[in-house]
């Protein structure tokens, strides 16, 4: 089974229609990232979590929800339904454990975060959207206990790097 993990922490960023269309198909749980702020009512379940941590988008939907996958997104991220069909077919016609749209990646320059092109520096993967299987989750879960401790984004790039099916654009589309 399929679940939808919207991460939010604004409210003026949740596509209430968006959010809609996608608890037609499929449950969702919002992981409320704003600790001031009460859950907005959108419909869907709502995990409020005590602190905004990157770590919230990957833990509380396998606490949450029993899937095999699971479409982790952040609050501001609109696709369609050929976006999923197509990291769904990725993700199926593959061993991989994760597909994601990776459009470019970011890379810190001077304390910021900076869009590059330029494929021969290390990055630092930020996904908006993931298609993930319940184990890579779990394989998260496990890693930032052990070795990474709570620098949760290493961590998951640690998870990314073992099991990304990185879907590159066409260099036309660049």
């Amino acid at each position: 089974m399929l679940c939808a993990s919207i991460s939010g922490f604004d409210p003026t960023r949740l596509n209430r229609q968006f959010i809609a269309s996608l608890l037609a198909k499929m449950p969702v749980l919002l992981v409320w990232n704003n600790p001031s702020l009460p859950c907005p009512d959108i419909g869907a379940k709502c995990l409020r979590m005590p602190q905004d941590l990157l770590d919230n988008k990957y833990v509380a939907p396998l606490s949450e929800a029993e899937c095999s996958e699971y479409l982790l997104m952040d609050d501001d991220v609109v696709f369609s339904h050929y976006t999923l069909e197509c990291l769904s077919l990725a993700l199926h016609n593959t061993s991989a454990l994760v597909s994601a749209p990776l459009r470019s990646m970011r890379t810190v320059r001077g304390g910021k975060l900076q869009q590059t092109s330029n494929r021969s520096e290390f990055h630092a993967a930020v996904p908006q959207l993931l298609l993930v299987r319940r184990e890579a989750l779990l394989m998260y879960a496990r890693d930032r206990q052990s070795d990474v401790g709570r620098c949760d984004d290493f961590a998951f790039a640690k998870v990314l790097y073992a099991c990304l099916l990185y879907t590159s654009p066409s260099p036309r589309d660049s």
